[in-house]
């Protein structure tokens, strides 16, 4: 099944032919259902969509070059500051990542490393 519809902090957006637009519950939970879902898994489905929406938003960027807190640790709109590895992995669980989704996305910066030029001064 092709994800046609999520749930953001201001509400439920749905894919319709002239893009994406805006609706309530009973929008999504119907649009689900024209996708071909029974109604007690449209229902489910939007039980596990409301539930990914709580996780908060952190990226992890790893600074290979620095002698101590080699992790660089921020938000959405890239305000953050340098962290211990520990540090990271416990802010990632504690935004509601699971301990092994956080050990994930640590391994994943390993892969892009950048340098501290790469990030600017607020």
């Amino acid at each position: 099944m092709k994800l046609t519809v999520i749930y953001t902090p201001n509400g439920w957006l749905r894919q319709a032919d002239q893009g994406i637009e805006q609706t309530d519950d009973w929008g999504a939970y119907l649009h689900l259902i024209g996708e071909g879902l029974d109604p007690y898994s449209a229902r489910e489905q939007m039980k596990i969509l409301q539930g990914h929406s709580d996780v908060e938003v952190l990226q992890v960027f790893h600074l290979p070059f620095e002698r101590t807190r080699k992790w660089f640790l921020c938000d959405a709109n890239g305000v953050g500051r340098r962290v211990r590895k520990e540090y990271a992995r416990m802010e990632l669980i504690d935004a509601g990542h699971s301990a092994r989704a956080a050990d994930l996305i640590l391994r994943a910066a390993l892969r892009d490393p950048i340098t501290i030029d790469n990030l600017l001064p607020v």
